[in-house]
């Protein structure tokens, strides 16, 4: 856990152009974190409010009901993966196909794992001051987002 005082980051990263942005933004955080990071015997540790240090992985989730789209994320960090396995969220199946009302309202099961998820990482933080959505308003992956958006005020 963050200190109590430390606002936490959570990052949300929608379909195709969200994990590609993520993969490489948490390439460079976890290449930071790590520098300034404490010895643990062998090995450093990352943590801060974008990484939950006792599982030394990133405070974001990846989405798409395409896992191929989300690869580079899976294999991110070789032997320390950066991102928690669980937060890889995909449907195992054929994406939105770049249309919003595939993504509002035919993957429900991809919105209540996204919602499910959300609020399990949020409860691993002290506090969480700030919900970072990347995703592609022209994909059809923006409707999950959108719908993940509208679930997250609640």
């Amino acid at each position: 856990r963050a200190g109590a005082d430390t606002m936490s980051t959570i990052q949300l990263a929608f379909g195709q152009s969200g994990a590609e942005v993520a993969r490489h933004y948490w390439q460079l955080a976890a290449k930071e974190a790590e520098a300034a990071a404490e010895p643990i015997g062998d090995r450093t540790r990352r943590g801060g409010p974008l990484f939950d240090a006792r599982r030394a992985t990133a405070r974001a989730l990846v989405i798409d009901g395409d896992d191929r789209a989300l690869a580079g994320c899976q294999k991110l960090g070789g032997k320390t993966p950066v991102f928690d396995p669980d937060n890889v969220v995909t449907a195992r199946r054929r994406g939105c196909g770049k249309n919003f009302s595939e993504g509002w309202t035919a993957r429900d099961y991809l919105a209540e794992m996204t919602e499910e998820r959300l609020r399990r990482e949020a409860e691993r933080c002290a506090r969480v001051g700030t919900l970072a959505f990347l995703f592609s308003v022209e994909g059809g992956s923006a409707g999950v987002a959108c719908r993940a958006l509208q679930g997250a005020r609640g």
